[in-house]
């Protein structure tokens, strides 16, 4: 049996081991010039392959459950076999798990000798003009060649870090075939923020949690924030930013705000910074703040409750003591928007879930045709999560374009 993957990204180097693995012969396409580009950067480098706590708040999607019919066939302890297998030991790091020798460049070159090793044909620098299913096979048409199989599977990645040559033309190569796109936005990225919040923080990073609200849709999470020039960025902001983006694209409002003591409840803050007032009630505001927070956001904090700095904490209105504690316990500030696919690590949206059956990765519409990885709309949690659905998609899609 004759199989053409497209695409030799994570997910794509999967399917095309597995379904080779399986009997297949495998033909790989790849447009870029060398596969596994983005790849080779992700995780700064490091390369967190996956994560060894996945729930259903895992993945995101319009139905994001979809996930776990690929996920149930190769879970994370499948994954840490089959990269033990082809000589990569993993180590863990706060549930992420990664080579232990923290270099992604490795699992490139340890995930192609494979593929070489089962005999799969690469072809880099490979750009595919037309793509059709014609007498039941699939013609994938080039400059200079038609690449034939009987069964395609896609995994050409998304529109993010457009730098290691991603560019969506996977989305392009579906919907020739009557598939549905769902809206492809930016995912993992930066948010913007009102000039008058957030930037005056630019340069600081502190631990705190972002919240997210629009409608009566909430989403939150702590770690490490980082303030920027044009609003809030970090792993915590990556984190909600899917619901953020789709509802700014949707043209709903959308709300920010930051918790800069997270580890209270508010009635507990409240109790925490009453306490300390009374251990030094002639202390200046902002001497007060210094011990809990950077110079910097002692600065806006105190400015935006309209406190002067060298002011003793007693003489302090009871209102502006109580706009500090609000600011404390949640600094809000309007979205403007959100940083683009340059800078985003992956994409939400793409081929819709309901149009491929989640337990094969088939076309519900073409048969033989199977999806992979980042082109469907399933994105993962900052993580390890979006490389799992890649190996797990991936093997799934490989998997049963062969043994149909």
């Amino acid at each position: 049996m004759d199989v053409l993957v497209i695409g030799a990204g994570a997910s794509g180097l999967m399917a095309a081991i597995t379904a080779a693995k399986n009997g297949a012969k495998v033909t790989l396409l790849e447009k870029g010039a060398k596969a596994g580009r983005k790849l080779a950067i992700t995780g700064n480098g490091r390369c967190n392959l996956t994560n060894t706590k996945i729930d259903e708040e895992s993945f995101r999607g319009e139905h994001p459950d979809f996930a776990f019919g690929a996920f149930g066939q190769f879970d994370v302890q499948d994954t840490v076999r089959f990269f033990s297998s082809i000589g990569i030991y993993t180590k863990n790091r706060d549930h992420g798990l990664y080579p232990y020798s923290d270099q992604a460049p490795q699992v490139v070159q340890l995930l192609m000798e494979e593929a070489q090793r089962r005999k799969v044909k690469c072809k880099c620098s490979t750009e595919i003009t037309k793509l059709e299913k014609k007498d039941g096979r699939f013609l994938a048409h080039t400059d200079g060649w038609t690449y034939e199989a009987d069964a395609c599977i896609l995994a050409c990645g998304s529109k993010a870090a457009p730098e290691t040559g991603a560019d969506g033309s996977g989305y392009d190569l579906a919907a020739g075939f009557g598939h549905t796109m769902v809206l492809v936005l930016p995912a993992l990225t930066g948010l913007k923020a009102e000039k008058s919040r957030y930037p005056k923080l630019a340069g600081l990073r502190c631990d705190g949690r972002v919240t997210v609200r629009c409608g009566d849709v909430c989403t939150s999470s702590r770690g490490e924030l980082q303030f920027t020039s044009y609003g809030i960025s970090g792993i915590p902001t990556f984190q909600v930013s899917h619901q953020a983006v789709r509802c700014w694209a949707e043209g709903k409002p959308v709300e920010l705000s930051v918790n800069f003591l997270p580890d209270f409840t508010e009635a507990q803050q409240r109790a925490f910074l009453d306490a300390r007032l009374q251990q030094a009630p002639d202390r200046s505001a902002g001497s007060f703040l210094a011990g809990l927070f950077h110079q910097k956001l002692i600065e806006v904090l105190l400015l935006e409750a309209g406190i002067k700095t060298g002011t003793a904490m007693a003489a302090v209105p009871a209102e502006k003591k109580e706009k500090l504690y609000g600011l404390i316990q949640a600094m809000p500030a309007k979205m403007t928007g959100y940083m683009d696919f340059s800078h985003a690590q992956v994409c939400s949206g793409g081929v819709s879930t309901e149009e491929i059956d989640r337990e094969t990765m088939e076309s519900r519409l073409v048969p033989g045709l199977y999806f992979a990885g980042e082109l469907v709309d399933i994105d993962g949690a900052c993580g390890g999560y979006n490389l799992q659905w890649a190996w797990s998609s991936g093997h799934c899609a490989g998997l049963h374009a062969v043994t149909k």
